[in-house]
């Protein structure tokens, strides 16, 4: 009997820890829980169910061991996954630059070097290899112009990303034959620089496709804020791709770059990106993102 009542008293005083313990070491283990930044849509287990535990005395060492693992997995997680889009966004401007302003250098070096020959020999045509050698600096610089405003899009952190892509289109149809329709909601204020950084760059990206590859006649970019998420969808009426090729096969994997760079970019944010697309009939890029605000001053 008075082993009854002692069980009853434990389980009475702390049953409902042990059952919480045994709640979250159930979530641990449950094959659902992923940490964020995962290439898969993901989520961590919530700060309140180690709190709950932190209400019971006794229960601070355990707490501190739970969150000293689930920190090391996440930081596991992310630093592998902010590696990884590191050295592809390195890649990326190894390739923009050697595609570009390493060539016109190159070019341009032989122009220099021919017209030290041609000089005394041939002054008017020496005159006209000089000013193809001043169109092509000012090209250069135009080109280190578009890669520094990739790495940091000042107007960003000034006018907020509506503004900066009206700039973005109106470049882009002085730029190229096509015609281009912006459609957006009202922005949201204070959502974290980074996130909207990131969205700009995607769109960047999913343009540039668009332009290379697709041979479009039009080109659709859509932003819509919500309270919780940002949408965004780029869409062409271009020559489109078999979706399920690109799925299996690595060498197109390897010849649309771009694509898994902007797939990276969306995973770090805990967003999505879906990819349709059929041949002959364009494509369409749509991206969401959690609409996280600032909570205080925050520099990207």
């Amino acid at each position: 009997m008075i082993f009854v009542f002692l069980l009853i008293f434990i389980l009475s005083k702390y049953g409902i820890l042990l059952y919480d313990i045994y709640s979250l070491l159930m979530t641990l283990m449950s094959n659902d829980v992923r940490l964020p930044y995962e290439r898969k849509e993901a989520y961590i287990m919530e700060d309140s169910k180690i709190d709950i535990l932190a209400e019971y005395e006794g229960s601070k060492e355990l707490v501190d061991l739970l969150k000293e693992e689930c920190n090391e997995a996440l930081i596991g997680v992310l630093g592998l996954n902010l590696l990884e889009a590191q050295e592809k966004e390195r890649q990326r401007i190894a390739a923009d630059l050697h595609d570009s302003t390493v060539q016109n250098l190159t070019s341009l070096f032989h122009k220099a070097e021919l017209c030290f020959k041609l000089i005394d020999i041939d002054s008017v045509r020496a005159k006209l290899e000089l000013s193809s050698m001043s169109n092509t600096i000012k090209l250069i610089i135009d080109e280190m112009r578009d890669v520094i405003f990739n790495l940091k899009p000042m107007s960003l952190s000034d006018l907020g990303l509506i503004l900066t892509m009206e700039q973005y289109v109106d470049q882009l149809k002085r730029d190229f034959d096509i015609q281009v329709k912006f459609i957006h909601n009202k922005e949201i204020e204070n959502i974290v620089p980074v996130v909207s950084t990131t969205l700009f760059r995607i769109i960047k990206e999913a343009c540039s496709n668009v332009i290379k590859h697709a041979r479009a006649s039009l080109l659709e970019i859509n932003i819509e804020y919500s309270l919780d998420s940002i949408l965004v969808s780029i869409s062409d009426n271009g020559v489109g791709f078999n979706i399920e090729e690109y799925k299996t096969n690595n060498k197109i994997q390897m010849s649309n770059f771009g694509l898994s760079i902007m797939q990276e970019r969306a995973a770090l944010l805990s967003g999505t990106l879906k990819i349709e697309s059929t041949k002959g009939k364009g494509t369409k890029v749509m991206v969401t993102v959690p609409a996280t605000i600032c909570k205080g001053d925050t520099n990207e």
